[in-house]
């Protein structure tokens, strides 16, 4: 006869192998967010190697664990297995993401989550990812890509993954645990000091000088820099206004980032 328990029961199950299983309800919240109940079965261990208080006590840490470590009372909802990876990205974090990149950082982002990221993990029930699965994706792309292209990977697994937990889709993070892996050196081509202060003082044209002292040192891209307008010029500094990619301008659009550095910088 079966053991009940208030969250699952145990039984055994077999012919020539014996062995104890657990049955159990989790509760998790499908792609509306409405509350659905699942029945679970997994396999506990040999009854030749488990006594049942022994494979009891182990179904009771799989149902806390099930169900995001609470009590009985008040269990903590995750995402079903609807709730895919690609889904998740898709419809949540990408939507919510999205408005805060510039045109340039849009494209570039969405297009390096979808093929580093959402590539492999597409169908896979979100809440099924842990730390293995991610620390392992990070050091395939390590083999094969350059530091740039693991960092943004890193980067973006991390912050899918804590959105994820603030939205209530999974209740443990595992992207806090994963670890930058190291990456094949990658050459760099770079100018010396000399070679920056010779080209710098060869420039006569004020604005043009205005121009190399905005490319270097507020770390905007060439398209970004020719498309500047500002308002005024208040003697150490500029007021931003619109800024350009890809050769279409974005009115009222300023570059935040830039303003601070070249505050600081006389060019």
């Amino acid at each position: 006869m079966a053991m009940v328990y208030q969250k699952g029961r145990v039984f055994e199950k077999g012919k020539k192998i014996k062995k104890w299983y657990g049955q159990f309800r989790v509760y998790r919240v499908d792609r509306e967010g409405k509350e659905v109940e699942r029945t679970r079965k997994v396999v506990l261990g040999l009854k030749s190697e488990l006594r049942k208080y022994q494979a009891a006590e182990k179904l009771e840490e799989i149902v806390r664990r099930e169900n995001g470590k609470a009590g009985p009372a008040r269990p903590v909802f995750q995402a079903d297995d609807s709730v895919t990876f690609g889904w998740f990205v898709k419809e949540k974090y990408l939507p919510i993401r999205r408005g805060r990149w510039r045109p340039a950082t849009k494209e570039t982002t969405e297009f390096e989550i979808n093929k580093y990221v959402v590539k492999e993990f597409d169908n896979i029930p979100l809440r099924t990812i842990g730390l293995f699965e991610l620390q392992t994706l990070l050091n395939d792309l390590a083999e094969k890509y350059s530091e740039s292209v693991v960092k943004h990977a890193f980067v973006n697994l991390r912050s899918i993954m804590k959105l994820a937990q603030k939205l209530r889709f999974i209740s443990d993070n595992p992207g806090e645990e994963t670890k930058m892996p190291a990456t094949r050196a990658v050459e760099r081509p770079t100018m010396t000091s000399e070679q920056i202060n010779s080209l710098i003082g060869g420039i006569e044209d004020p604005h043009d000088l205005c121009l190399m002292c905005i490319g270097l040192f507020c770390a905007t891209r060439t398209s970004e820099t020719f498309g500047l307008q500002w308002k005024s010029y208040l003697g150490d500094r500029l007021v931003i206004h619109s800024t350009a990619y890809e050769g279409e301008l974005y009115r009222g659009r300023r570059q935040d980032k830039c303003q601070p550095e070249c505050r600081s910088h006389p060019g």
